[in-house]
């Protein structure tokens, strides 16, 4: 083709036509141009249309992840109630000691050494750039704004899991309830739910009721452990409207996903 084009040329000069030997030429520019933007136009579209089968391929992991997320978020949200009920029922026996019954009072103080933390699928969307792949402006504000979102709510559960750690559970060693309370939380199936089968949890070498044990009028009598209870409500009733709200974005964010995908 390049050989047909030159001797056109050649022709031309040596007929002395000129101005047409100009005219052609710029014509073969043109045509050489347009060629060039036609071959960037399809090679853009080839690049387009690959963008877009890695797109779909993102949003479906993501779906599957904000999904796992979801059904752990609940779980978390679900524990805390249940810790929540049982510090409100200790309470209530120390309020009310007359109607205190030992075991229940233990399992209920038991069911703080529970620490739930919500720990989601860290997806590398972002950090890896692709996060440019995906077209819908909406959804990408919302997976940009993800990980400040979770920040909020790891405050709240970080501050509870110290208090546990450094307040309540040498509280209870403290004062001599420990035996008691890790006896009545091995009790309670809710409590061994991250085993992997529950069944062969057994007995626990040295477990059991103490043959010592501190007079329950004490530890009704026990301000320190009122006050931890408490604390134990209030972090993790705000725990969980933190969790509702993230709920509602992940449900928001999935939502999403499933119009974008394919």
């Amino acid at each position: 083709m390049i050989k047909f084009f030159r001797k056109i040329r050649q022709n031309l000069l040596m007929e002395n036509r000129t101005g047409k030997y100009f005219k052609y030429a710029l014509g073969e520019i043109v045509l050489v141009v347009i060629g060039i933007l036609i071959a960037l136009q399809i090679n853009n579209l080839n690049e387009e249309r690959k963008d877009r089968i890695v797109e779909q391929e993102i949003l479906k992991q993501l779906k599957e992840e904000y999904q796992s997320n979801l059904r752990q978020l609940e779980s978390k949200i679900a524990m805390r109630k249940i810790i929540i009920e049982g510090a409100n029922k200790a309470l209530h026996y120390l309020d009310h000691p007359d109607f205190a019954h030992r075991d229940t009072l233990m399992m209920s103080i038991g069911i703080l050494t529970n620490t739930p933390t919500f720990d989601p699928i860290s997806n590398d969307v972002i950090n890896s750039g692709n996060i440019r792949l995906i077209s819908n402006k909406d959804l990408k504000k919302r997976l940009t704004q993800w990980s400040t979102d979770v920040i909020q709510l790891d405050e709240i559960e970080t501050e509870f899991e110290g208090n546990y750690r450094n307040i309540l559970l040498p509280h209870i060693i403290k004062t001599g309830i420990s035996r008691e309370v890790d006896n009545a939380y091995w009790q309670v199936e809710e409590n061994l739910n991250y085993l992997i089968d529950k069944n062969d949890k057994g007995d626990v070498p040295g477990s059991g009721t103490s043959l010592n044990p501190v007079p329950l009028e004490h530890i009704l009598a026990d301000k320190e452990l009122e006050g931890l209870l408490s604390n134990a409500v209030y972090i993790n009733y705000i725990a969980n409207i933190e969790s509702v709200s993230l709920r509602k974005r992940i449900i928001e964010i999935i939502d999403l996903l499933d119009t974008e995908i394919k």
